[in-house]
């Protein structure tokens, strides 16, 4: 799993040193991007996810960006008689690819793949690998209003509860 999160985070400074050094024309920040949602997955193996995602990233060139996120959430567990909760705190980092940037009806439409490990003293260790759609709509100078819909797989290191994927759904704001 380590030898994963180095490759890929490897991978994206290369790419981000190599890549931006052709673009110097353009400001440091407008290629900085940061994104604030909030994320829901829909019940799955009687678990639902919730969380929080911090997102900040680099345009390598103007339609591909290397992000980092820091995802804090919890987990509702149906167990008999009462429900349980599980906090955890999700590091990782992926990959965007922005299609239709400045279009009439978007602002842009993104697909971005992550892959994300539990960090800290959890109950639920797990890795997650998402994939989602995000649409990002005009909405202010400063920045805009975003959308997505996605999959995330959870893989799950904790004897007591099953590995499971689950369709997200996200909503937020991105400068």
């Amino acid at each position: 799993m380590k030898k994963t999160i180095l490759i890929l985070a490897g991978l994206m400074l290369i790419l981000s040193c190599g890549l931006s050094a052709n673009a110097q024309e353009r400001l440091w920040a407008e290629k900085l991007y940061i994104n604030l949602s909030t994320n829901a997955g829909i019940k799955h193996k009687s678990m639902a996810p919730v969380w929080l995602d911090f997102s900040a990233g680099w345009k390598v060139v103007p339609q591909l960006y290397v992000f980092g996120s820091c995802q804090p959430g919890f987990c509702i567990v149906n167990c008999e008689p009462e429900n349980l909760s599980i906090s955890f705190t999700d590091l990782g980092g992926g990959l965007g690819w922005r299609f239709l940037q400045n279009d009439s009806e978007f602002k842009s439409l993104d697909l971005r793949v992550s892959v994300l490990t539990t960090v800290g003293n959890s109950n639920w260790k797990h890795t997650s690998y998402g994939a989602d759609i995000m649409w990002r709509l005009p909405s202010c100078s400063l920045g805009s209003l975003a959308f997505a819909l996605g999959y995330k797989f959870y893989d799950i290191r904790s004897s007591s509860l099953p590995s499971m994927g689950t369709v997200t759904a996200t909503i937020g704001f991105s400068f």
